[in-house]
């Protein structure tokens, strides 16, 4: 048993899925067509989570869910972050991010929940991650003292 996530797209679901199985790898995705030929789903997977695209939507994506990725390197947060925004996407506060398709996307290093939550210096990197947009992984260990 696993869990599927389903996104709904207006018309760009086969699209995304392409995009996002192109950037984080996973095998090619699975494309539904209707008796017309048009793409009703996709199912797909990306870093061992399970998804189905959906056309159809008139609601657009929210940024009340958003899919966090943690990365072990700066190189992978700068690779993920660019590819992510591409020529359409938004950076925003945090190192979160919404793509062309306005699925959101928090793009953090993997000892991020550590470095916050650590008694002494939590703070301090708290603070310094509110003054980001992409991620610094050097300016949060400076700032939690971390060598």
């Amino acid at each position: 048993m696993h869990l599927t996530t389903t996104l709904w797209f207006a018309t760009e679901a086969e699209r995304a899925a392409d995009r996002y199985t192109e950037i984080f790898g996973g095998p090619a995705p699975t494309v539904h067509r209707g008796p017309d030929g048009n793409v009703l789903a996709v199912e797909f997977t990306v870093l061992g989570c399970h998804f189905t695209a959906m056309n159809g939507a008139r609601i657009a994506p929210s940024e009340a869910i958003s899919f966090q990725v943690p990365c072990d390197t700066q190189e992978q947060i700068d690779t993920f972050t660019d590819a992510l925004i591409g020529e359409a996407g938004e950076q925003q506060a945090c190192g979160w991010l919404r793509d062309e398709f306005g699925v959101s996307w928090q793009i953090v290093p993997a000892e991020l929940p550590s470095l916050l939550s650590h008694p002494v210096w939590g703070g301090h990197v708290a603070a310094e991650l509110l003054s980001m947009h992409r991620i610094d992984i050097r300016r949060l260990l400076a700032a939690g003292h971390v060598e």
